[in-house]
């Protein structure tokens, strides 16, 4: 560091009088000499001095080695930093030296709440062991070297911790391969930061075991965020716990991505979460999570951005995927599976351009809840596109699908499957099912024994790819009051219910024509409604209804399924359409509603 302090000069300054005007010669060569001597000399004298004294004042202060020796100012040479890393090992071998004990005696020197320094360059480092109350921060990239070891960095059971910036380089180093090994292990902490680190992988590697790059089970208070992840055949962030120990979990805003093929001895999930409680994890970002390579297979093995397994009262929001084989996998074997919401995520799975047997990947968001009883999970305002299933829940009770958007589904565009006190209301789905064979549906509802209503309203669906538009399969329930509601839905597909008499149906717009909703006979004037939420026509010649039969207070869809029915409003019996007949086409709907006075009035909607 230089000085500073710049030098300055006297100018201008002259000691000779002026040329003379001929007058007073004498005079004024005394004058002028008296105020040199008394007066200019004196003061350039003492500018001078002060600007020599300055300047030598700062040439002093600003000694870099001086000040660099009391730890005033950052050393140009990083190795006299205070506690930096490289003041207590030669690193020799960039990248192959053992830097483990240097590590170690830095966390020593610098006690308590000290910071130890990583600069630039590459560090190999076996396995080290961290101290409590310690901040490690730099740029410098860490290289594992041993790969028996079950970790590398080891903080289990510390305290106040913050590992901020550093990158690991896992290139053809197959570190870790034990069973469960972790680049990262912050199992059982508490208060503990991790920030900014970065890993990448170039090379598919020959390692045989999962593995993971931060484990931070059963730990309490841990964020880790603005990480990086690339590239990567390791499994990224895991927190578990079988108590419920990991409370305050915040995982956000990190970016996985993976740009070559899934490993198929192991799993691939980039944040796991399991037995906790009270967490978050929102602003991740993936890409390519899972394999696009047309030859490859999945197999067996669990792929998904986020894993989420018996936990409670957490948030996951605000994700975002692209091309990846699985969005947000939640699933439990515990009823204490509590106050869960999904929201704000986006995700798009290979939309048909996956692997064979795999081309749409699996789900945008999968909730199987394994049989339990379980209370308000909740997934709401989310966008899934181009999975198998983008919104899939399974095997439980207590689940609300709301206000999401679903497009270009491989099979159903929202599926409940098994699932009882199940809502499904407010959504959008589009291009439903991208199966040339139609045998796939936009919203999917398949009950199991458990009892229970269910509520399917308000919905659009939309796209002629799809078999029906909404299927309430509900034969399998063994409870008589098991039913659905389906209301307020419009669609540009027919319905179908499955036995009818389970569906409450009402102020639907589509077209209907599913043979499981039972048949006015044909010429019949004065049908009887009695028998279920819906019915169509199959009038073969002029036909003229004159009157309904329904109970009080019920409400009736008669769909017109022929160009051969009139409905007469000009006498008593019935109500509507301003008292004027109404001859129906081939798709108009109208709605039946008896009043408790006898009177039935209908509600015409033309195609």
């Amino acid at each position: 560091m230089t000085s500073p302090y710049t030098s300055v000069s006297v100018t201008g300054y002259n000691s000779s009088p002026p040329d003379d005007d001929g007058s007073q010669i004498a005079t004024n060569q005394v004058r002028w000499s008296n105020h040199t001597s008394k007066i200019g000399d004196p003061l350039k004298t003492a500018i001078e001095t002060l600007d020599t004294n300055v300047s030598a004042a700062f040439d002093a202060v600003y000694d870099q080695s001086a000040l660099e020796a009391a730890g005033l100012v950052t050393p140009t040479d990083y190795s006299k930093l205070p506690h930096v890393l490289t003041r207590y090992g030669n690193n020799t071998t960039p990248g192959t030296t053992d830097m483990a004990s240097a590590f170690d005696d830095a966390f020593q020197a610098a006690g308590d709440w000290g910071s130890v320094y990583v600069p630039p360059g590459i560090y190999g480092v076996s396995t080290l062991t961290f101290v409590s109350k310690r901040r490690i921060w730099g740029p410098g990239v860490i290289v594992p070297l041993d790969n028996t070891a079950s970790q590398v960095f080891n903080l289990n059971g510390l305290t106040d911790i913050e590992l901020i910036g550093l990158r690991f380089d896992l290139t053809g180093s197959d570190v870790p391969n034990g069973d469960l090994a972790k680049i990262i292990n912050a199992g059982a902490t508490t208060d503990v930061t991790l920030r900014d680190l970065r890993f990448w992988e170039n090379a598919v590697p020959t390692r045989d075991k999962n593995a993971y790059c931060i484990w931070s089970d059963n730990s309490v208070r841990i964020g880790i965020g603005w990480c990086r992840f690339k590239d990567l055949a390791v499994e990224c962030i895991r927190s578990a716990s079988s108590e419920h120990a990991n409370i305050g979990r915040n995982f956000f805003e990190n970016i996985q991505e993976y740009n070559q093929t899934v490993h198929t001895d192991f799993n691939n999930r980039c944040i796991i979460i399991g037995g906790s409680s009270h967490g978050n994890i929102w602003g991740n970002n993936f890409r390519n999570i899972g394999t696009t390579d047309t030859g490859a297979s999945v197999g067996n093995v669990q792929v998904a951005c986020i894993d989420v397994g018996n936990a409670e009262h957490s948030t996951i929001n605000g994700n975002n995927g692209q091309n990846v084989y699985a969005g947000i996998d939640i699933e439990t074997s515990s009823s204490d599976f509590h106050n869960t919401t999904v929201t704000g995520n986006h995700f798009t799975g290979f939309a048909g351009a996956g692997p064979v047997g795999y081309e749409y990947g699996r789900a945008g968001v999968w909730i199987n809840l394994s049989g339990q009883s379980v209370e308000n999970v909740t997934v709401t305002g989310n966008v899934c596109e181009g999975f198998r299933w983008n919104f899939l829940a399974s095997n439980g009770l207590y689940v609300t699908i709301t206000g999401n958007v679903s497009d270009a589904a491989g099979e159903h565009g929202i599926f409940m499957d098994g699932v009882g006190y199940g809502t499904i209301t407010n959504n959008i789905v589009t291009n439903a099912s991208q199966d040339t064979t139609n045998t796939y549906d936009g919203i999917r509802v398949k009950t199991t024994t458990a009892g229970g209503p269910w509520d399917v309203s308000h919905n659009k669906v939309y796209g002629s790819d799809h078999q029906y538009s909404i299927t309430i399969d509900n034969n399998n329930a063994t409870d008589e009051g098991s039913h659905a509601t389906v209301a307020h839905n419009h669609a540009d597909r027919p319905m179908n219910f499955d036995p009818i008499t389970r569906v409450r149906e009402y102020n639907n717009f589509c077209l209907v024509t599913q043979s499981t909703i039972p048949t006015i006979a044909d010429g019949d004037t004065t049908p009887d409604l009695t028998g279920a939420e819906r019915w169509i026509t199959a009038n073969t010649g002029s036909t003229t209804i004159t009157d309904v039969t329904m109970g009080y207070g019920e409400t009736k869809i008669m769909v017109i399924n022929d160009n051969n029915t009139t409905v007469d409003f000009t006498q008593s019996a019935l109500t509507g359409n301003a008292g004027v007949s109404f001859s129906g086409s081939n798709g108009d709907v109208i709605e039946w509603r008896r009043h408790f006075d006898g009177t039935v009035h209908g509600l015409i909607s033309e195609k």
